[in-house]
């Protein structure tokens, strides 16, 4: 049986802990001394959360495309109905992780 991971949403702490997102628990923390420096080590930590708190939605996102892909018509982004809806969470996903991408 696999064991499942902590409920997101998390969030990232002060000294780049990562805690749940009511901080009652400690997920991870990333402040050890490594060879990696201060400023690395904080990006990691935003990133791991960012990440985190994104992979739902990029999991309906690819699965609703595949749908869509699959319909038997030609996927066409501007229809009404459900291109629509799937354009919309494709933007609201890009806009998440803007700063990671260039769209």
């Amino acid at each position: 049986m696999r064991i499942k991971h902590t409920p997101t949403p998390w969030k990232k702490g002060n000294l780049n802990n990562i805690f749940t997102d009511d901080s009652q628990l400690m997920i991870a923390n990333l402040d050890v001394e490594t060879c990696l420096n201060k400023q690395i080590r904080e990006a990691n930590s935003e990133f791991i959360v960012l990440a985190v708190n994104s992979h739902e939605l990029l999991i309906e996102i690819a699965k609703q495309t595949l749908q869509a892909l699959n319909s038997g018509g030609e996927f066409q982004m501007g229809e009404l109905g459900r291109h629509n809806l799937l354009e919309e969470k494709v933007l609201k996903a890009l806009k998440q992780v803007g700063e990671y991408i260039h769209v």
